[in-house]
């Protein structure tokens, strides 16, 4: 499928470098609506993207909308996907500056941040529920929330907290 998170740089593990995501989607009813998710590593800040369906395309496609941010290249350095079939045409996202990794077969474990980020999703997204009927502004609210919430692991600061202090550093000016 593509490079293995066995030859995933060190430095990504430990958390302590900016730009490295994890990627998974989150099915709806009847396998007929999705989206695409995202989680940075070090401040947990996630996406959510929707897709047309779950297909390598429809996945593509979506992170094609994150390209067209003004610092792309300074928040994607790697990512981290699962070996679904939604995730085939991936590493032809790659760039000089963006690594794709495949996480090992039945190994949640190895994208536990996104994994949690999901979970939180459906708090709000219940299983079961159409996935279309939710749009991008609906999404953010969600999104929002969960980057609101505060995490025992950045001493109670929230993941956008973290993720804005990471954006003044790379620009040198407060976020927002």
């Amino acid at each position: 499928m593509g490079r293995s998170i066995e030859q995933r740089p060190a430095e990504v593990n430990d958390r302590k470098e900016f730009g490295h995501w994890e990627g998974d989607t989150v099915i709806g009813k009847g396998h007929k609506s999705a989206v695409l998710t995202l989680v940075e590593r070090k401040t947990t800040k996630g996406f959510i993207l929707p897709l047309l369906n779950n297909s390598a395309r429809s996945v593509t496609d979506a992170f094609r909308t994150l390209k067209e941010l003004p610092c792309y290249d300074k928040l994607f350095k790697s990512i981290t996907f699962d070996n679904g079939s939604e995730f085939a045409d991936c590493h032809k996202m790659e760039t000089e500056n963006l690594q794709i990794y495949f996480a090992h077969p039945y190994s949640a474990f190895e994208r536990g941040a996104n994994e949690n980020y999901n979970g939180m999703i459906r708090r709000y997204i219940p299983k079961g529920r159409d996935l279309n009927q939710y749009s991008q502004s609906d999404l953010n609210r969600i999104n929002n929330q969960i980057d609101s919430l505060p995490r025992k692991r950045h001493n109670y600061k929230t993941a956008q907290m973290m993720f804005d202090l990471e954006l003044e550093k790379i620009f040198g000016y407060p976020a927002g």
